[in-house]
């Protein structure tokens, strides 16, 4: 059938695993399904980040930028957002709406149109948000998930990233489909670099104090080893002041984001993530598919590879203890690196940009048809 679908996102001209996934999405359904695809961006919009098919159109919905406003503007700005999208609706016409955690959008969209389908995709896990918000008090922290609750439950259907999340929600029209990764190589690692790579964001979340707690306690052991991270975030130089105490400053590296991953990729033999909480771990898909080993926390947002059979070095979040032996375990074999790749590589098809986008396009059909049928 021909479809109309129009995605609402913050924004596509940084880089983020948001945009990426919506990007990759929205060029899936122009490219290889021939769908009318539009991406509303919340402001001004410049070039996409990230490659965007010819096909895909793109639109804005406002010319403020509302992360920079008070909480009474942004709520101000919420009530302009009504009018905005009930005109872009009329005009655009879509078979059926996604809103990627669009700020502002969210609170209003269910209200619009209601003729139209409409999807909420979330790329935090329950648990995430909660840690998001831990510095408020309970009472806050309670009345933050009953108010998005109150929102999600009225969309079609509100899509969640793994199985291990979906519990804490409680909602009847909850749905889960998992993300891909289009990043492919012809070649895989050849598992033989004494280097250690991580590729995550400079941010609390990821506890990458964890990960430096770790190699100091068996660097000098590994002396001819070296442990690479690769991201940006606000946490970088209080990261760098714990590096240089632990007296690690030549073998554990803070580099910036760069463009050309998959090269970083190929030239490490071990990836490690010591994220206390995930939506879902795009990183190891990628690290998968480049043929590396990974050695990680089992925490939510990450247990999807963790249940499959020996295919990671996994336990549980904290235990410091069981990492560093994990994580000397596979630099001190090469036949357990191989082993455990070979394993994780037999899951990537699960994973695959045609099964997860075969998900999607049939939640759109079933959510059209039940709409046709009311």
């Amino acid at each position: 059938m021909d479809m109309k679908i129009l995605y609402f996102v913050e924004g596509i001209y940084n880089k983020g695993g948001i945009a990426r996934i919506v990007v990759d999405k929205a060029n899936y359904l122009a490219e290889k399904l021939g769908y009318d695809v539009t991406i509303c961006v919340l402001y001004n919009w410049k070039q996409s980040a990230y490659n965007l098919s010819h096909k895909v159109k793109v639109c804005k919905l406002d010319n403020v930028d509302s992360n920079k406003l008070s909480l009474l503007s942004k709520l101000a700005i919420t009530f302009k957002y009504y009018s905005r999208l009930k005109a872009l609706l009329h005009e655009l016409q879509p078979d059926i709406i996604v809103n990627a955690q669009t700020p502002g959008v969210t609170w209003v969209l269910p209200f619009i149109c209601k003729k139209i389908p409409k999807i909420m995709e979330i790329h935090f896990s329950y648990i995430g948000m909660k840690h998001n918000i831990e510095d408020k008090n309970r009472l806050f922290q309670k009345m933050y998930f009953i108010f998005n609750k109150h929102f999600y439950k009225r969309y079609s259907r509100f899509v969640v990233l793994t199985e291990e999340d979906l519990p804490y929600w409680h909602l009847n029209n909850i749905a889960v489909i998992h993300n891909f990764t289009n990043l492919t190589t012809d070649h895989l690692s050849d598992l033989k670099s004494k280097r250690i790579i991580c590729v995550a964001r400079y941010h609390q979340g990821k506890k990458l104090n964890l990960l430096i707690e770790s190699w100091a306690r068996i660097c000098d052991k590994n002396k001819d080893w070296k442990v690479e991270v690769f991201g940006k975030g606000p946490d970088k130089q209080k990261l760098q002041l714990q590096i240089d105490e632990l007296g690690l400053t030549s073998s554990f590296i803070l580099h910036d984001a760069v463009d050309d991953i998959k090269s970083e990729y190929l030239k490490s033999s071990i990836f490690a993530l010591t994220s206390e909480y995930e939506g879902f771990a795009l990183v190891l898909l990628e690290a998968m598919s480049m043929g590396l080993p990974i050695c990680m926390f089992n925490v939510v947002g990450t247990s999807w590879l963790s249940n499959a059979e020996q295919a990671v070095l996994a336990c549980d979040f904290g235990d410091i203890d069981k990492f560093t032996e994990n994580l000397s375990l596979l630099m001190n074999d090469f036949d357990l690196r191989k082993k455990i790749r070979d394993n994780a590589l037999k899951e990537l098809p699960k994973y695959h940009i045609d099964h997860i986008m075969k998900q999607w396009n049939d939640l759109f059909e079933q959510c059209i048809g039940n709409y046709e049928k009311n």
